[in-house]
């Protein structure tokens, strides 16, 4: 599954990546975030 995400690399440094998640094995599970939020 492609997957895309903003990724932190440093200060002021942020990158919208797309790459691939390694596939499920038995004692996992896949989850969706459907909220986020950060308050400052």
């Amino acid at each position: 599954m492609r997957i895309k995400a903003v990724l932190l690399y440093g200060k002021e440094a942020l990158r919208l990546e797309e790459f691939e998640l390694p596939a499920i094995i038995s004692d996992e599970i896949l989850s969706k975030v459907v909220s986020n939020s950060i308050w400052m």
